[in-house]
């Protein structure tokens, strides 16, 4: 019981660390600290929906019959559309209703972290799940990594890139580039795969990508704070545009 409170604890330090930090960074700016709140707070009920959307594709998968076939196609399957797309997914929607209740005039720096918060708060209560069999040297390692608030950075820059560019290609990647690097370091852990050196050299290079992921992330909230290029409102309609 002691390790997997421990686990927890491990799991979660980074992550409520990482809150606070980028929560303070533009504390004066009305509508900031209340918006970063209630992406944190969204990221955690994003679970409920995330739960629903995994059943009815598991459901499908099932009356397609996809688990007595292939076993690599059903893993796929699992891997890209029941975990990784149903998770971004759904987080992606809980940060669009994050940007409708904040009176934040959002600018590319505000629309990253929110997104990022959104994936912190899923990640911090899958963490509590998975704590349960981690070791407390394996949950270092996951709350290190914070691989949920990685997806989260990278769909909230291209997302915020798009908008402030008008290009609809960033919206594309926004949206895909966390669901194929989700799906692939999933495919690559699948019980089909657990003695193939190809899953090892995948899930390695995978979890390097996320601790560069949330290196560069960090280097970006540090750097970008006061660069108008990133702090200027974009216009994006939020609660304070349509009231």
């Amino acid at each position: 019981m002691v390790a997997i409170a421990l686990a927890f604890v491990l799991c979660l330090v980074p992550s409520l660390s990482l809150y606070f930090w980028v929560r303070s960074l533009q504390k004066d700016k009305p509508g900031y600290t209340d918006g970063c709140r209630k992406a944190l707070i969204n990221g955690l009920i994003c679970t409920v929906p995330v739960v629903l959307v995994a059943l009815a594709l598991n459901i499908i998968g099932a009356l397609l019959k996809l688990p007595e076939g292939n076993q690599v196609i059903w893993q796929a399957y699992r891997c890209f559309l029941l975990f990784a797309f149903a998770e971004e997914g759904c987080k992606f929607l809980l940060f669009k209703r994050t940007l409708k209740k904040t009176s934040c005039d959002v600018s590319w720096f505000d629309l990253v972290v929110f997104m990022t918060l959104v994936g912190i708060g899923f990640g911090m209560l899958e963490s509590l799940i998975y704590s349960l069999t981690m070791s407390p040297g394996q949950a270092m390692v996951r709350g290190l990594l914070m691989a949920h608030g990685g997806y989260g950075f990278i769909m909230g820059y291209f997302f915020a890139k798009a908008v402030k560019e008008n290009k609809k290609l960033y919206y594309v990647v926004s949206f895909l580039l966390p669901i194929l690097l989700h799906g692939f370091y999933d495919f690559a852990l699948s019980p089909i795969f657990v003695d193939s050196d190809w899953s090892a050299i995948v899930a390695v290079n995978l979890a390097l990508i996320s601790l560069i992921t949330a290196i560069v992330m960090i280097v970006f909230f540090a750097r970008r704070k006061r660069n108008p290029e990133y702090t200027t409102p974009l216009g994006y309609k939020t609660a304070s545009v349509s009231s």
